[in-house]
């Protein structure tokens, strides 16, 4: 008997040990979308509200009378006043439907690439805008009062479907839900008579960018040690392509997608040409400044939805760059340099830094001798896999460089685009796309955290106010804890266990909003700490979608 009740125990802790994670990521993937609906109905409700204050300040309009007619029949729980918006809604439900099914899959994708992790908050929060945009054709004859909701779930699907097309390692089955979504996007807009929703604002503001980094370019170039000829034609060439790219940003309200698109190439493809010639000089300052401009590029094509042409120049000359900061490291891992870590860590870091210098040459080797992309990303994926095995313990060797390992990071970052290489393992993280956002919760954070102190005396009971006090310090030190391991690049591991911390966080302190007005604040007070809470929202959810398993 006894024996039995053992292996019943074993049995049964087997079962939970086997069960539980997946639970658990379930669960986190159920609360991660159900916090971007809570966002979307919260603007929802901000933007029915408005419009009531709108109607009432308004006189009712006098509507002619008009026949009684038979409405088309439901679309599903949903029901249209007209023909044109039966079929809408069918289209509506149907891209809804397959986004569904994409963004499942995304999920268990999701947990063993980065990639993916990335394209998830966008995901969520598409999901939930056209699951909201269904809802709200309930009862419509027309597309007038959606027309706005419409056109912006457009052009985040156009980006959306544009950023997991770039993506290497989506299943046949993923890229048939984004086909299809696409499908059912583009038969929306002939029925809405709605062309491409290019983000203008965006793209003049992305261009103004740019052309402010070519500036400081040109304010370095005065420091570079060059010749009198040199300085005053890369002065003049520089100035001609910031007022040609100036230009193009004061006409992005006026041309077509086709013009844009096409100018914007063209004037890429002589950028491309300049900077070639001011990397050639080897000054850190200007290579970090055309960096810049280089990304600011890459944005530009995203927001246009096209991948940036692959110009072998720049190969060259990323791939010359990374064999050079190669160099440099393996000059700074001397026997000294690695002592301090135990045997086993020693021989990894020694064999692992000596075959990724051989590679490092040998890839640079076949890019000048003008190797196809499918080799070049095949040779180029053995390095970044390496580089991010061997990278966690670089940075606790005190001799190496941290400028030599920015440069590796900014190379590899930069071949990956080109080559379309899906950055390695899970535990690979895009740092500083994330710590903008990090840093923007902690400071939100921080002020929302000064708005409870200041509203202390309104809580009732004082057991409500030491909790939501205590709830407020607590989702603030979370944030700035996140930030500060994101500021120090530490491992996925830690990252994953400070955003746990933060979302359980964020529950405790979202509980405590929602039951504010039971408590004592009211009306304006009320108001403003739900509106501050709204604002940390998108943050914390963007976050928890990039991080958590």
């Amino acid at each position: 008997m006894t024996i039995q009740r053992m292996l019943l125990t074993v049995l049964t802790l087997a079962i939970l040990t086997a069960v539980t994670p997946r639970v658990a990521f379930a669960q986190r993937g159920t609360l991660i979308e159900d916090l971007f609906r809570t966002i979307t109905e919260a603007q929802l409700e901000r933007e029915r509200i408005k419009a009531a204050e709108t109607a009432r300040r308004q006189p009712p309009p006098q509507r002619k009378p008009m026949p009684p007619t038979q409405g088309p029949a439901p679309i599903g729980s949903i029901n249209v006043g007209s023909p044109e918006m039966a079929r809408f809604a069918k289209s509506l439900s149907g891209f809804t439907r397959e986004l569904g099914f994409l963004v499942t899959d995304l999920q268990g994708l999701g947990r063993q690439n980065a990639s993916v992790r990335r394209v998830l908050p966008a995901s969520y929060q598409v999901a939930a805008n056209a699951d909201a945009l269904l809802r709200s054709c309930d009862g419509l004859s027309d597309f007038g009062p959606i027309a706005n909701r419409y056109a912006s779930l457009d052009a985040d699907w156009r980006q959306l479907s544009f950023e997991l097309r770039s993506l290497s390692i989506l299943t046949s089955e993923m890229s048939t839900h984004v086909r299809d979504c696409d499908r059912y996007l583009s038969t929306m807009s002939r029925q809405m008579g709605v062309s491409p929703q290019l983000d203008r604002h965006g793209l003049h503001d992305k261009m103004l960018v740019a052309a402010t980094y070519m500036q400081a370019l040109l304010d370095d170039l005065k420091l570079c040690v060059l010749s009198h000829d040199q300085l005053r034609r890369f002065t003049h060439d520089g100035r001609l392509l910031r007022q040609s790219l100036l230009a193009e940003a004061d006409r992005v309200d006026d041309v077509t997608y086709e013009e844009l698109s096409s100018s914007f190439t063209d004037f890429v493809a002589r950028w491309r040409s300049y900077s070639q010639e001011l990397y050639a000089i080897g000054n850190p300052h200007i290579s970090a400044r055309l960096d810049r401009i280089g990304q600011c590029g890459e944005e530009t094509y995203a927001m246009l939805w096209m991948r940036p042409p692959v110009d072998s120049r720049d190969l060259v000359a990323s791939s010359a760059r990374l064999r050079s900061a190669c160099t440099d490291l393996m000059d700074q891992l001397t026997l000294r340099a690695i002592s301090s870590l135990n045997p086993d860590a020693r021989a990894r870091v020694s064999d692992g830094s000596r075959r990724m210098d051989r590679l490092v040459r040998e890839f640079d080797e076949s890019i000048r001798h003008g190797a196809i992309q499918i080799d070049a990303s095949g040779k180029f994926q053995e390095i970044d896999s390496l580089w991010n095995g061997l990278r966690s313990t670089y940075v606790t060797l005190r001799p190496v460089n941290p400028a030599t390992i920015a440069t590796i990071d900014r190379e590899c970052d930069s071949l990956r685009r080109a080559l379309r290489v899906t950055p390695s393992g899970p535990n690979t993280v895009v740092y500083e796309e994330l710590m903008g956002v990090a840093a923007s919760l902690e400071g939100t954070a921080e002020y929302f955290k000064a708005d409870i102190a200041r509203y202390e005396r309104y809580f009732q009971p004082a057991s409500f106010g030491q909790s939501i006090s205590h709830s407020a310090h607590d989702f603030y030190a979370a944030s700035k804890r996140l930030h500060a391991r994101l500021s120090d690049r530490e491992d996925i591991r830690e990252l994953q266990r400070g955003t746990e911390q933060l979302v359980d966080a964020w529950q405790r302190l979202s509980g405590d909003v929602s039951r504010l007005r039971q408590n004592g604040v009211t009306g304006r007070r009320a108001e403003n700490l739900e509106r501050a809470a709204n604002d940390l929202a998108p943050l914390v959810a963007t976050i928890a979608a990039a991080l958590l398993k």
